[in-house]
């Protein structure tokens, strides 16, 4: 009963009935960015496999959102409307002084008061994301309800953000992978229902903005996303002592598509779909 509760017909922030459509990328940014793509392709991965690939599994299908239309249109029926249009509707206004000059690729501006409220909105766009396919989701009700209570990102989470080049192919980006480390699901064969993952990588672009979220219930980043620091990206959340909150230049698209797949194992990098639908 609970998870049909909490997966199916329920607010997946405050477990209420009487759903409303949430747009994926906030309808208000239609002012500032131009809708302009004609399809969204939307590809949806699960991979599972042991650290010697003796028993690697790849499943690849088309994603819930793939259809007509610009991914800044895109909505999916997940919260309720109180949720939707009262508190979510708050954190869009609030968020806009701090967003907008980031959509440019503006940092200037940015302090470290700014970044609890940015980790919220950034923690909002990936729990409502996910359900794009929901047996990928990982994010947990506790985590959800965190947010919805604090408006910061729960713990477990990790955010980084930078910008992109302007190119076309990163306009409403998005890249996201369940994820589990060590042989939980060597040689798994059941079904993959919400929450079967433990772990989660989500990136997304708005405007020139780049984004990428890491969040566990139980795991923490693996050792290899170290390999961050070789990029122009800031962790914004939670932020590091000494942290300046300014990034020196623009990421190129394949360096985007990197950064996007970094906390998948290297192991199974290859198998893992890349970002704007660049190979």
């Amino acid at each position: 009963m609970h998870k049909k509760k909490q997966f199916r017909n329920f607010c997946i922030l405050c477990e209420e009935p009487g759903l409303t459509k949430e747009h994926i990328w906030a309808d208000w940014l239609r002012n500032h960015i131009p809708r302009t793509r004609q399809h969204v392709r939307h590809t949806a991965s699960l991979s599972f496999g042991s650290p010697d690939e003796k028993s690697l599994r790849v499943e690849t299908r088309k994603g819930k959102i793939d259809s007509p239309g610009d991914p800044h249109s895109r909505k999916l029926k997940v919260l309720c409307k109180a949720c939707n249009n009262v508190w979510g509707g708050g954190l869009q206004d609030d968020i806009k002084p701090i967003l907008i000059p980031l959509l440019n690729g503006d940092i200037s501006g940015l302090n470290e008061l700014d970044t609890p409220l940015l980790s919220a909105w950034i923690a909002l766009f990936v729990a409502v994301a996910e359900y794009s396919d929901p047996p990928t989701s990982a994010i947990t009700q506790t985590q959800r309800t965190y947010l919805r209570q604090e408006r910061t990102a729960p713990h477990g989470f990790h955010i980084w953000i930078g910008f992109h080049d302007g190119s076309e192919q990163m306009v409403g980006a998005y890249n996201h992978f369940g994820l589990t480390y060590g042989p939980t699901f060597v040689g798994y064969a059941g079904p993959i229902r919400p929450n079967t993952f433990p772990s989660q990588s989500t990136a997304f672009t708005v405007g020139k903005l780049f984004c990428l979220c890491f969040s566990s219930d139980r795991q923490s980043p693996p050792p290899w996303a170290s390999e961050l620091k070789r990029y122009p990206m800031i962790k914004s959340w939670p932020q590091e002592q000494g942290c300046v909150l300014r990034t020196p230049r623009d990421m190129t698209v394949s360096e985007c598509d990197h950064v996007s797949r970094i906390f998948v194992s290297p192991l199974q990098w290859r198998d893992a779909r890349p970002i704007g639908g660049i190979r």
